[in-house]
């Protein structure tokens, strides 16, 4: 069957959906919520240098809106040359904060000997360190002992209760660091996300909960269910079935219909994912709708079908006969080879 990893393409492809979904946030401006996304993503794809670097981008923009959290949204104007942190202090502030000045002009009268005194108590007032810093060992210690102690004692529940109305995207967001806890506030944003961007995030998140959750597989083979679901939600959900291992048959027969007569990129995502019936009873299923693929009038998605169909060996005649073809004939260079490729794997597998 090749080098092919189920489990390192399943963590692959739900990085790629936190990665879609935080390049519309960073589009939108909002990027606080677009690192977050990035940093998921990056968790689960260390070495993808492309989510590093996206990663680092917003890290920047971020700072040079005036402070490394502050985040300016759409219906504000930017305004790169004063930081957006000044914008919020008070003018009394900064006019105390300015350092008390020589008179402009000398005095009228008077010997230089003795000039106006400049008071100084103000700067020293300044200088002085808060009491805090007296013992700053023990004080961060028995901050630290605190912090740790609350955590053990109280489990995190602030995202992981359902709540009125549609789920937000904000809400989700907070749950996106510890999904596993937040496994009932997203499956009532999968049924009640505000949009089908929150929906298709919350099926992302929830193929980070416990296997062990029956909640979450039964919600999401609702989803699959659907007939009227958004094509983006149906295949975050899919995604999070075979990152959980709960894909059946029904599984199957959506992916292959989105296979055969989504747009595109749609396709081309439910055709790698079609490579995990490979040895499952769908397994007929799927090589009709590849077979179907072959036939694309896009490349992308001949290329895909191709090379998914080296996962399904031994192939039967027809099959190899539309490889072949492709091989030979294809007006594109990645599916003459995909189909190449498929076809060395057949010969192994025949070998065998």
């Amino acid at each position: 069957m090749g080098d092919y990893e189920p489990a390192s393409s399943a963590r692959q492809a739900s990085a790629d959906r936190m990665l879609a979904i935080a390049q519309i946030f960073e589009q939108q401006g909002q990027l606080d919520k677009a690192e977050t996304m990035y940093r998921g993503a990056l968790k689960k794809n260390p070495q993808n240098a492309a989510i590093r670097e996206r990663l680092a981008e917003v890290q920047s923009k971020r700072r040079g809106d005036g402070s490394g959290t502050a985040v300016v949204r759409t219906a504000v104007p930017k305004q790169p040359s004063r930081p957006v942190a000044n914008a919020a202090v008070p003018v009394a502030a900064l006019k105390a904060a300015q350092p008390v000045s020589a008179p402009s002009s000398a005095p009228e009268s008077g010997p230089l000997a003795t000039p106006t005194a400049v008071p100084a108590a103000e700067p020293a007032k300044v200088a002085t360190p808060p009491a805090v810093a007296a013992k700053p060992e023990a004080f961060t210690e028995q901050v630290a002992t605190a912090v740790v102690a609350e955590k053990a004692a109280v489990p995190v529940r602030s995202v992981s209760v359902t709540q009125a109305g549609p789920v937000t995207l904000d809400a989700l967001l907070k749950a996106a660091d510890a999904p596993e806890t937040s496994s009932a506030l997203l499956i009532q944003a999968l049924q009640q996300g505000e949009s089908d961007e929150a929906k298709s995030l919350a099926a992302t998140l929830l193929g980070e909960c416990p296997a062990a959750d029956s909640g979450v597989k039964d919600a999401l083979e609702k989803v699959v269910a659907d007939q009227t679901v958004a094509v983006d939600v149906l295949l975050a959900a899919l995604d999070s079935q075979v990152q959980r291992g709960e894909l059946t048959s029904a599984s199957a027969e959506r992916l292959s219909v989105v296979a055969e007569k989504g747009q595109p990129g749609e396709q081309v995502q439910a055709i790698t994912m079609l490579r995990y019936f490979a040895a499952m009873d769908s397994r007929e299923c799927c090589l009709r709708s590849l077979e179907s693929c072959l036939s694309s009038a896009s490349e992308d998605v001949r290329a895909s079908a191709a090379l998914t169909l080296g996962d399904f060996c031994p192939l039967s005649e027809s099959q190899l006969a539309k490889l072949r073809d492709l091989s030979e004939k294809d007006s594109r260079q990645d599916v003459r080879d995909a189909a190449a490729a498929t076809l060395k794997r057949a010969e192994l597998t025949t070998e065998k």
